[in-house]
């Protein structure tokens, strides 16, 4: 247990410091909105949602479980996050940099998500690169028991550094590897669809950008753009709307 406490003020630390002195520093976010039914196994769903988030987090996971409620909600509940300025760090300088870093540092924000009221809740981190080329990538995937059945959530989190030989290198990966797509973008993607493929149950009931729709994830773990806005699951006509 302690371990993993110094773990994750290391975490914090470096990802406040690289934030800091960040080039480009922009975060990618994006939410994912799935319904499954009253009949669905919760032990196994627990199980898919856990290897879909670990397919991209593969530094680091938490999770956490409870029991299902006797009173179901008729509507579910939802991850929070805190709000820019509000993370509760001091008035220091590092406070001010732990501050914005739990804002805008994908593997930070993933860290602070609440996900009170779930029955299962994972986050998941990874981090790759070296000198002034770094990516940060934080998820979190969340299971909400109400009366028509189980709200899924995964969310995900991505922020870079890059010099110019970064940004080549990005933009040869976007062409070869996610059909144009950013890579903040394409993962979220394959989450999605690591989820999809083993929860035949599941129902979209939105995606937020919705463009994420457009692509899918190739038999060789690829994302390619697809035709068509239809993705390979069922999706619900409130899609476009709020849930």
């Amino acid at each position: 247990m302690k371990i993993n406490k110094f773990i994750n003020l290391g975490i914090i630390f470096f990802c406040s410091i690289s934030i800091a002195y960040a080039d480009d520093s922009t975060l990618i976010k994006t939410r994912i909105i799935l319904d499954l039914p009253t009949t669905t196994d919760l032990e196994i769903l627990k199980a898919e949602l856990k290897d879909a988030i670990k397919f991209r987090a593969t530094d680091k996971t938490e999770e956490v479980s409870n029991f299902t409620p006797d009173d179901l909600p008729s509507t579910p509940g939802d991850v929070s996050f805190p709000k820019n300025g509000t993370a509760g760090a001091s008035n220091s300088m590092f406070g001010s940099m732990l501050s914005n870093a739990m804002t805008t540092n994908g593997q930070m924000v993933a860290m602070s998500a609440n996900m009170k009221g779930a029955v299962y809740g994972i986050k998941g981190y990874a981090s790759w690169g070296f000198m002034s080329n770094k990516s940060y990538e934080g998820y979190v995937g969340a299971i909400y028991p109400y009366e028509n059945g189980y709200r899924i959530y995964l969310y995900s989190f991505f922020n870079k550094t890059r010099d110019t030989v970064g940004k080549v290198s990005d933009w040869i990966t976007s062409k070869t590897l996610s059909d144009d797509l950013d890579m903040g973008y394409s993962n979220a993607v394959q989450v999605r669809d690591k989820f999809l493929a083993t929860e035949q149950t599941a129902t979209i009931k939105r995606q937020d950008p919705s463009f994420l729709g457009q692509y899918k994830m190739s038999t060789a773990n690829t994302v390619v753009k697809i035709e068509s806005t239809t993705i390979p699951k069922k999706v619900d006509a409130s899609q476009s709307s709020s849930n």
